[in-house]
């Protein structure tokens, strides 16, 4: 963990010299395998670099194609 921790702390450096907002409670979650956490930081880190929306792909259980 400790490890994970310094890794986590290096990246949080690294967004803090760009201006990139990403605080310590985005990534906390990713740190402690929260549930959807991971999928949650990506989003973010997507719009903060490209500075563009993430577009939502439709649910596995609706389809746009009809049959």
């Amino acid at each position: 963990m400790d490890a994970r921790q310094n890794n986590w702390g290096q990246l949080q450096k690294f967004f803090k010299k760009r201006d990139l907002e990403v605080s310590a409670e985005d990534w906390n979650g990713v740190l402690h395998c929260d549930g959807d956490s991971a999928m949650q930081f990506m989003r973010k880190l997507y719009t903060l670099l490209t500075k563009r929306p993430l577009k939502e792909l439709p649910s596995k259980g609706t389809s746009s194609i009809p049959h």
